[in-house]
């Protein structure tokens, strides 16, 4: 028998599914498409196009096919014109004739940068007992490895019975997207090795960038901004998946903007399932293409997306296993760094009861290298204004990241989650390069006078860093005791705080002026 947690996770993954399915139901530039209904002699027909993915060859298959609008019976015995559209180019194009009304296209990666296409008949054993046809197009070249959006004009120049000629020929314009993946690598001042990811479905990246002053992704695409287009393109779907290791970007909220336009906050959705990344959807609906559109004064042919904190508020979450909570953490101090202590918020949230913070027993530990470093046991509050708080003290030698475990939420076992926290090392208040100064003041290479002014350059320009001001009062020759500490911090002796502290006794008395 399931067990009910496994059931309920079950069903939810099971509407995520058909939510997915249902966002992709018809559209321009999306996985599957139903095209507007054009009129064929008498008839209304449309035509709906379809593609999969081979994960394992990334090959990528499209299927049109034709159907009567008011019947939904196939049309068959056709033969469609059908131009390939890749980066405004014509990949390929060709006369098609099909039996059962269905048209496959194989799009094959290869390493040969000539496209080549090739006609066959994949009809199987009781397709040939009944006489059906299965057309598929095969198409290699090196243009097939890439991902987004691929345009296809189609001309249908005949229907039902080969002979039969439509005048003029009946027109469609589709696009099925095919998802583009961008990896981001970044080095953080604070968080170390980062991985940005950007998952694109309508067409292919031209660059992804990361400004850490303003914590800005940013990312574009070309787009053809008319009306058009627009009416033809049901979504635009961007994910972006940051690391729960990257502090800087773990916040409560963010804002998004197309081409400098925010967006609406509707279209931005944050994903918290997985316990090492967190995934931020951007939605672009028809309606919101329109009016970012009508915002718009000379239109440019590309969307411009950027991605950045609304509010910054560290804040890290994470769904239970059996999907049955959701936890918010947060910390002070929200950068945590070794021997630090530090105190954890939390709340625990019931998904089935529309988000309200409920009260439940719980097991809370922190694992750092592998190795429990603190346990505790608790109940959460239900006052949704009250955060729980587990006070913690982080080992000296804690490094990359430590672990927050909750388990036996509830008292279900399925109900556990990790929330992983990067450890930032402590900065040293001075640059290890200035010791090589202090070092040739010691060693008589350099005199005093030199060494000041050289340490007074580098607090103007905010390299040494002290909250010290000036007294007024003026000191004559530097104190001995100075550069006894300057050669001691040289060889390592004396620590920064010790030798910044005689920084400070200079500026205060005037020896340094800043």
């Amino acid at each position: 028998m399931m067990k009910p947690g496994r059931l309920l996770a079950g069903i939810l993954f099971l509407v995520v599914i058909l939510s997915m399915s249902a966002h992709n139901a018809s559209g321009h530039g999306v996985g599957f498409e139903t095209l507007p209904p054009k009129m064929m002699g008498d008839r209304k027909v449309t035509m709906e196009i379809s593609s999969n993915v081979d994960n394992a060859t990334n090959r990528r298959q499209v299927t049109f096919s034709m159907f009567d609008a008011n019947t939904g019976i196939t049309i068959r015995d056709v033969v469609y014109h059908v131009k390939t559209i890749k980066n405004n180019g014509v990949v390929f194009e060709g006369d098609y004739p099909t039996g059962n009304g269905a048209l496959i296209f194989d799009l094959i990666p290869t390493e040969q940068d000539a496209v080549t296409s090739e006609e066959k008949n994949k009809a199987g054993f009781f397709d040939a007992l009944i006489g059906t046809q299965k057309n598929t197009v095969e198409a290699q070249g090196k243009i097939f490895s890439l991902g987004g959006l691929y345009k296809f004009s189609i001309d249908v120049l005949s229907a039902e019975g080969y002979s039969a000629k439509t005048h003029p020929p009946v027109h469609f314009d589709a696009g099925i997207s095919f998802p583009e993946v961008v990896v981001y690598q970044i080095n953080d001042k604070y968080f170390g090795k980062q991985q940005l990811k950007v998952v694109t479905y309508y067409d292919l990246l031209d660059r992804v960038t990361y400004d850490p002053k303003t914590k800005t992704i940013a990312f574009s695409m070309p787009f053809e901004w008319s009306v058009s287009n627009i009416d033809q393109t049901s979504v635009i779907h961007e994910e972006v998946f940051i690391p729960k290791t990257f502090g800087s970007l773990q916040v409560s909220e963010y804002s998004a903007s197309v081409n400098g336009i925010l967006v609406s906050n509707q279209t931005i959705t944050v994903d918290d399932f997985s316990k090492d990344v967190r995934t931020v959807h951007i939605l672009l609906y028809n309606a919101e293409l329109l009016r970012l559109n009508g915002m718009q004064g000379e239109k440019p042919d590309t969307i411009d997306f950027e991605l950045f904190p609304k509010s910054d508020d560290f804040l890290l979450s994470a769904t239970t296993e059996n999907v049955q909570y959701k936890i918010t953490l947060t910390a002070n101090p929200e950068q945590i760094s070794p021997g630090d202590d530090v105190q954890v918020y939390f709340k625990i949230y019931d998904v089935f009861l529309q988000g309200r913070t409920v009260s439940v027993p719980y097991d809370f530990s922190i694992a750092s290298d592998g190795k429990t470093i603190f346990k505790t046991r608790g109940t959460s509050t239900d006052f949704r204004d009250n955060w729980n708080q587990v006070p913690v003290s982080i080992p000296d030698d804690a490094s990359g990241n430590i672990t927050i475990k909750f388990e036996n939420l509830g008292g279900n076992k399925l109900a556990r989650a990790e929330i992983p926290i990067a450890i930032i090392a402590k900065q040293s208040l001075v640059p290890h390069w200035i010791k090589n100064t202090a070092k040739w003041w010691c060693d008589d290479s350099i005199s005093g006078n030199e060494f000041l002014r050289g340490i007074e350059y580098l607090v103007r320009q905010n390299v040494i860093q002290v909250s010290e001001k000036p007294s007024g009062e003026l000191l004559g020759d530097i104190p001995k005791w100075i550069k006894t500490n300057s050669c001691m911090w040289s060889d390592d002796s004396l620590t920064d705080d010790e030798f910044v502290s005689g920084i400070a006794y200079l500026i205060k008395n005037g020896m340094i002026k800043i």
